[in-house]
């Protein structure tokens, strides 16, 4: 990591946290608090037994027989205008065919916001831990989608986010965020350590009722330790507006300027463009999108048209698109959102998303993610569900490296009394590479859970 990278990004680190203090007399001047305090807290407590077998991992083959003990607690300060909440958790693990006991999975997350008639607060900052196989169903901070690899991943992410003069002609936000990933147990050498820093300022002017113009600076650097790092700063200007051609038609459009840097690239900096109409239906709206930006690989240039409906018990969507990027063929993306009420008892969900976006080591990537969900009610102390989550990383310069992987689970629930509740299931992953073996994983399980909130 260089010297002057990481002053850079310890600079932009404290700079954001000052955000809050020198910030709260701005937003706290917008309104008045007119609402009682109130402080609630929750505790959650549940007590697991699970059989474990796993294939294909260089460590534990099988878990076998464990005991989970998941603790969680959390304190809420509310009223009218601003939140506080403390939410921290962890598991407390036996196993019982190597008699060994660990803590798993522990978080702790802090949130602060404030919200008045025309200005917005708000802060984050976050703790977790979890095996890096699970990585692409927790992190959305780093590049790192799919990890294949034993060990664990620790991530300690900052967020603060600033919004003024809301409701007048001239708009200004500004966001920054800040991640630490730290890796343990692992043997893949792409694994490395990182930090990243990111910040986004915007504003907005109104010229009519009809017509506004926006301008966005954007800037993210990333440091990474270790043999081969690769660090990376890419900085964007942009500058556009809407126009309301009718009450149900709205044209959007902007020029922008890309710079990336990159240890392992030539650094590659250029123009691009974004043109975008949204047509408002009475039962949905029409979107279609074009841009260009460049990346630290080349242009790439990418054309969506979406279609958006409302539901009598719920809403969905469906978009396809195409992605070009310079020195590769075009590649097809779809995308497709479902939230349905099938009816009073039972609700489905989906959300299916594909974009074209650059790796963690600057190759052009493809990234499917799909999920799926069913809950049913099936009495008044009873319930069940089932999820499928999918993930698919196609590397287009090299095929060793495309990644899958997959989670899927069915449960069952039934109230005991008292709070508790009686929860029993089965789970399924696996985690697929081109170069590597296949790593299953398949789980038994059977708890006891209860979750109660009081005021103190």
């Amino acid at each position: 990591m260089g010297r002057k990278s990481l002053q850079s990004g310890k600079a932009t680190l404290a700079a954001a946290i000052v955000i809050v203090p020198v910030a709260l007399p701005l937003v706290g001047a917008g309104g008045l608090l007119r609402a009682e305090e109130g402080i609630s807290a929750s505790f959650t407590i549940s007590e697991r037994l699970e059989n474990v077998q796993r294939q294909g991992f260089s460590n534990n083959e099988n878990e076998g027989f464990r005991s989970v003990t998941r603790l969680g607690f959390g304190l809420l300060s509310e009223n009218q205008n601003q939140a506080l909440s403390f939410n921290t958790g962890t598991d407390f693990v036996y196993n019982f065919s190597r008699s060994e006991t660990e803590f798993e999975d522990p978080d702790l997350n802090l949130n602060y916001d404030l919200q008045t008639r025309n200005a917005g607060l708000s802060f984050d900052a976050s703790y977790v831990r979890r095996d890096v196989e699970d990585s692409v169903f927790f992190d959305d901070l780093s590049n790192e989608f799919i990890i294949s690899d034993d060990g664990r991943r620790e991530i300690f992410s900052l967020r603060s986010a600033l919004s003024l003069n809301r409701q007048g002609p001239v708009t200004f936000d500004l966001n920054h965020f800040f991640s630490d990933s730290r890796f343990t147990g692992t043997t893949d050498p792409d694994l490395r350590d990182s930090t990243t820093n990111g910040l986004t300022a915007s504003s907005s002017f109104r010229l009519s009722p009809v017509a506004s113009l926006n301008a966005t600076a954007r800037w993210r650097e990333q440091d990474q330790d270790g043999v081969g790092a690769n660090d990376r700063t890419r900085t964007s200007f942009d500058v556009g507006g809407t126009y309301d051609i009718s009450a149900v038609t709205t044209l959007s459009a902007g020029i922008s300027y890309f710079n990336n840097e990159s240890t392992t690239r030539t650094d590659n900096s250029g123009p691009g463009y974004r043109f975008g109409l949204s047509h408002d239906r009475p039962n949905g709206t029409y979107d279609f999108d074009i841009s260009s930006r460049e990346t630290i690989n080349g242009n790439e240039v990418d054309a969506r048209a979406n279609r958006s409906y409302d539901l009598p018990r719920g809403t969905a969507s469906i978009g396809f698109g195409l992605a070009k990027v310079e020195g590769f063929s075009i590649e097809p993306l779809i995308s497709a959102g479902l939230n349905l009420d099938i009816n009073n008892v039972s609700r489905i969900s989906l959300d299916l998303s594909q974009a074209s976006t650059v790796d963690n080591d600057d190759n052009e990537t493809i990234r499917t993610r799909l999920s799926v969900s069913y809950s049913r009610e099936l009495n008044e102390i009873s319930s069940m569900s089932a999820s499928f989550r999918f993930a698919d990383e196609n590397v287009l310069a090299d095929n060793d490296e495309d990644t899958t992987s997959l989670r899927a689970s069915l449960s069952y629930r039934r109230a005991v009394g008292d709070d508790w509740s009686l929860v029993s299931g089965y789970e399924y992953s696996t985690n697929q590479r081109n170069d590597r073996e296949d790593r299953n994983s398949n789980t038994l399980f059977v708890s006891l859970e209860k979750a109660f909130s009081f005021r103190p």
